[in-house]
């Protein structure tokens, strides 16, 4: 018996697999294989007749790469593949890999789970949709399918939060490892309708790490060519296994160059180490690229879309987390696009949230004549069409071999017998312009689902990329014969009768003649691209110069889980948990999925007695907390008077430590090494200290003023301490003498005001440590030389009091009113951004912090956290101005 209203949603993709499992009761989450939430697509059959799948496929390929097939997906024309010895059916590769996503699937959901919802590209005609779903069903009991960018879109609206109302339109730019496709959308009533689409075949992160490889072929080939070639087309076991790593290294060295500026790549067997740069990849990546950049702006425009007009440019695929990417697809469209963590995970978890009406039509079963839905002419850049390369084929990677790329967890020659050796990935809707493929609406309603946990939006560093030279003129592409005639393995669903086929390219080719004839005669901005063959060397489809205003960055709100009942909630220092922090529990959770981690926290049931009083009874309450710098512990204060300062390991939620002279505290820190821990106890003005080795007390320090202790900030490495000292002023102390050693000039205070009411000044040092920001009441941000004491710069004003200031990495610093957060380039001494808070901000609740690759600023408050694309807010800002 299967678990009821359990689904897995499946991402069958070219090169690698991604799956998520959904259903009541159960936080959603991607299933892991191996360790890993991508499963390789391979598909190796043994000597025993058995199919081995992801990695179990890769390490046996490395011996018998003749009965390896590294992409199932590309062969789902083929019929039948040829590994060994053995002809294949393409549904049995395709179901091999399915089985391996059921299994896992089975195990956590702890059944055989029974539904499934597998995505496919937009531009699959009924055949391939039917190949696909004869190989669910045969592992599947209830299969269905649903198309790659409607699932990706999804995602964005029920798991992201994008704001998509009814009617807007969005695009999904799919840059995959093998294959990259652009989608045009819109929301409707029911989910969403696919406007226009097209696609590349031969283009994907494959092809950039050929790039590169070709690149490094100028150098070593010249040096020495026989080494080069056993790298390349390796014969041997061990120069098989060197030509594996050495790929695996290649990719692994271009994910790197999106987070640094250079990395270090091993060339086995010549034995070098070579040295890639940004620049480097962007060069070379450029010319690949923008051919994915001309076709997004072609389906825009097929879809009758301005770039103004479009609610969302969202970027899915592992190949689009490169920087290139949105800085290219900035500049052309004028939107800025939004990246997640883990692009390649968005269609798989989408899926699952798509509406029944989406789900695509189910195809015929086998035998029934298709005449009626055959697939139309295939797009161009397909198989029969000889696809432009950008790779120099004199750098060691021909044309060929750079088209279909050797993948890094492929490089072995392809499977020796097979009806072609790395086929491009096939695509049956495919006409020579975009498309908007008719899908008949399913009346069925989806269940409703649990939200996947939500993920970061990575910004982009669209100033800090190196500029791109302009692409090579691509060769003028030869129209495709007709899907029907070409010479492929029939699957005995794909004749058509000679009069149909007759029949319908004359029905094409009247209303290609009307359409030519409207088109003439409308007049409109209509570009010169040629629309029956794609571009040409001297044509580009039409695309506004009128610069087109980015729309005001929106946030990502993650909202914490009702079960929290989170009154407030803390960040850890490197931003990837949060506790929520209630009234009797505190309950972590993972950035920014909201995925429960570790153990719940308890208050207890302590109960306490006013000396005075045998009635009166007070129970503790949390108020605050702090993480240890390393994430591993976490600091309370409990609320009443007779509170406690406590010590939580995070992972066991076992109480390490009670603080109990502190009474109650107003701010709680670890020290950036973890070695101290101060709490603010608020009724005598004092910080005091702790090691956090052994929880020995060191002592305390002092202000000057009854006002409470409030803000507090470690130097980066831990040697001062700031905090404020009542009245506007900010106080420097040696965190190990414990002796102060600068009282700050004070801000402008309100006349009268009562120590209670005094807010405090919140307090950051910079990254390096030489400049202290603060905060002040009036409004004002002041910089300060740490060395010497001194004011450097006050940075504008804000409309009211400032309740936090923070620093990124990078050096941009945040600072927040009750209504407004700004950017600051410090060193330039200016505002560079600035996003309404969108709540009412108050003080202490507010939290700013940067992530540590200083893109994403969280702004805390209450039980929410806000994230801000901070590169998007730049880009708007600069847009403004």
């Amino acid at each position: 018996m299967g678990v009821d209203g359990v689904r897995v949603g499946v991402d069958f993709g070219t090169s690698s697999t991604a799956a998520v499992l959904a259903g009541p009761g159960a936080q959603p989450r991607p299933l892991l294989f191996d360790g890993s939430p991508l499963l390789p697509s391979a598909v190796f059959a043994d000597a025993d007749g058995g199919l081995l799948t992801g990695r179990d496929a890769l390490h046996s390929a490395r011996t018998q790469p003749e009965r390896f097939e590294p992409a199932p997906k590309r062969c789902v024309d083929h019929g039948t593949v040829l590994l060994g010895d053995r002809a294949v059916p393409v549904v049995e590769l395709i179901a091999a890999v399915l089985r391996r996503v059921a299994a896992e699937a089975d195990q956590v959901a702890g059944e055989p789970v029974r539904q499934a919802v597998l995505t496919h590209p937009a531009s699959w005609g009924p055949v391939r949709r039917q190949t696909l779903h004869a190989a669910a069903t045969a592992v599947f009991a209830e299969p269905a399918l649903v198309t790659e960018p409607v699932a990706a879109a999804s995602y964005f609206l029920t798991v992201a939060g994008r704001r998509l109302p009814v009617g807007s339109t969005a695009m999904v730019y799919d840059l995959g490892a093998g294959t990259f496709d652009a989608t045009v959308v819109r929301r409707d009533a029911d989910g969403f309708e696919v406007l226009a689409t097209d696609g590349l075949d031969d283009v994907g992160g494959l092809d950039i790490d050929a790039a590169l490889v070709a690149s490094l072929g100028e150098v070593y080939r010249a040096r020495d060519e026989t080494a080069w070639s056993r790298l390349l087309q390796p014969s041997t076991a061990a120069d098989r296994r060197a030509s594996r790593t050495f790929w695996d290294d290649v990719r692994v060295g271009k994910e790197l160059l999106s987070r640094a500026p250079t990395a270090l790549l091993h060339v086995p067997i010549v034995d070098d180490e070579a040295l890639l740069g940004r620049e480097q990849l962007e060069r070379l990546a450029g010319p690949i690229l923008d051919r994915t950049v001309d076709v997004a702006a072609r389906v825009l425009e097929a879809a009758g879309r301005a770039p103004g007009e479009l609610a969302g440019l969202f970027l899915v695929g592992g190949a689009s987390r490169m920087p290139l990417v949105g800085t290219l697809l900035h500049r052309r469209l004028g939107v800025p696009p939004v990246l997640v963590d883990q692009p390649e995970l968005v269609v798989a978890s989408g899926s699952v949230h798509a509406p029944r009406s989406a789900r695509t039509e189910l195809p015929p079963p086998p035998g029934v004549s298709t005449a009626a839905t055959s697939d139309p002419l295939p797009k161009p850049g397909h198989a029969s069409s000889p696809a432009p390369t950008d790779a120099p084929e004199s750098a060691g990677v021909s044309a060929p071999e750079y088209a279909n790329a050797v993948p890094p967890q492929a490089a072995d020659p392809a499977p020796s017998g097979s009806a072609d050796p790395a086929p491009p990935e096939p695509a049956d809707v495919a006409p020579s312009q975009p498309v908007a493929p008719s899908q008949p609406p399913d009346v069925s309603v989806m269940e409703p689902v649990d939200a996947l946990p939500l993920e970061p939006v990575d910004a982009l560093p669209l100033d800090a990329v190196a500029a791109v030279p302009p692409a090579a003129e691509p060769a003028l592409e030869q129209e495709p014969p007709p899907e029907e005639v070409r010479a492929v393995p029939s699957t005995g669903q794909d004749s058509v009768p000679r009069r149909q086929l007759f029949f319908a390219v004359g029905v094409v080719a009247v209303l290609a003649l009307l359409g030519y004839s409207v088109w003439s005669i409308v007049p409109g901005d209509r570009g010169t691209a040629d629309r029956s063959d794609g571009p040409t060397p001297t044509a580009t489809p039409s695309v506004s110069t009128t610069p087109v205003a980015p729309a005001p960055p929106e946030p990502i709100v993650l909202k914490m889980p009702a079960a929290a009942e989170a009154h407030s909630v803390v960040l850890s220092t490197d931003g990837t948990r949060v506790a929520a922090v209630g009234e009797y529990t505190i309950r972590t959770y993972t950035v920014p999925d909201l995925r429960p981690v570790g153990k719940q926290l308890t208050v207890g049931k302590e109960t306490y007695r006013v000396p005075s009083s045998q009635s009166t009874v007070y129970r503790e309450d949390f108020e605050a907390a702090a993480f240890s710098a390393d994430g591993r512990l976490l600091a309370t204060n409990d609320g009443g008077i007779f509170g406690y300062v406590q010590v939580w390991d995070v992972a066991s939620g076992k109480r390490l430590r009670r603080l109990s002279d502190a009474w109650w505290a107003s701010c709680l820190a670890f020290s950036p090494r973890n070695d101290q821990f101060i709490a603010c106890a608020g009724p005598d003005e004092s910080v005091r200290f702790w090691n956090v080795s052994g929880w020995s007390r060191r002592g305390r320090v002092s202000s000057d003023d009854p006002a409470a202790i409030r803000h507090v900030a470690f130097s980066p490495d831990g040697r001062l301490l700031a905090t404020d000292g009542g009245k506007g002023r900010t106080l420097l102390w040696d965190a190990r003498s414990l002796k102060r050693l600068a009282v700050l000039g004070a801000s402008t205070v309100p006349s009268g005001m009562v120590p209670i009411a005094d807010p405090g000044i919140p307090v950051a040092f910079s990254p390096d440590g030489r400049t202290l920001a603060t905060g002040g009441i009036d409004g004002t941000v002041r910089l300060w030389n740490v060395a010497t004491r001194k004011q450097t710069a006050v940075l504008g004003t804000h409309g009211s009091g400032v309740l936090d200031v923070a620093f990124a990495k990078d050096g941009t610093l945040a600072s927040a009113d009750a209504g407004t957060v700004r950017l600051w380039d410090v060193a330039a001494r200016r505002q560079v951004g600035a996003m309404p808070s969108n709540q009412s901000l108050t003080n202490p609740s507010v939290q700013l912090s940067f992530t540590p690759d200083s893109r994403t600023l969280s702004v805390c408050v209450g039980d929410t956290i806000w994230r801000w694309d901070v590169a998007a807010v730049r880009t708007h800002a600069t847009a403004e101005s």
